[in-house]
């Protein structure tokens, strides 16, 4: 188990810390107005436990009263990694938690067999769209850093 989920860590400080230190920038400005334009209230929070998407948890966190906009959290364990895996959903339920926002698991069923990377983000975009419909979520929000950039295209196709 890591560090961070043994141990107490006040995430709810730490996102307000790390969106002082980003400024008003670090939300873009088109994404902000989009998502108060649009009469958006609920968004669905991919979160893989990564720094990426826990980066973006984080700042939408400390941003959500602005946008007027309330988190779900999500978090999809393909189960690649055994007990690595299952920690990685714990420590994303600990940030949903100590953020007091809902918590959405689902994992790779135990009989999936020749899991590829392709399938793999089929079973998790089928689980991400399932759970924005079920929790009134207008948007999913993804994190990712630029060298994800074909991962992102591939998205949108």
């Amino acid at each position: 188990m890591s560090n961070l989920t043994k141990q107490a860590f006040d995430w709810r400080k730490s996102a307000q810390v790390l969106s002082k230190d980003a400024g008003d920038s670090s939300l873009n400005s088109e994404v902000k107005k989009n998502l108060i334009d649009s009469g958006c209230n609920r968004i669905l929070v991919a979160c893989s436990g990564g720094a990426d998407s826990v980066f973006m948890l984080c700042l939408l966190w400390s941003k959500a009263e602005i946008l007027g906009v309330e988190l779900v959290v999500a978090h999809y364990n393909h189960r690649w990694r055994g007990e690595d895996s299952e920690e990685d959903a714990q420590f994303v339920a600990t940030i949903a938690k100590q953020f007091e926002c809902p918590f959405v698991l689902e994992s790779c069923p135990k009989n999936e067999f020749g899991l590829t990377e392709t399938s793999a983000r089929s079973l998790r975009i089928d689980f991400l769209r399932a759970a924005a419909k079920d929790h009134n979520c207008q948007y999913i929000a993804f994190g990712h850093q630029q060298d994800d950039i074909l991962e992102t295209q591939l998205q949108r196709l």
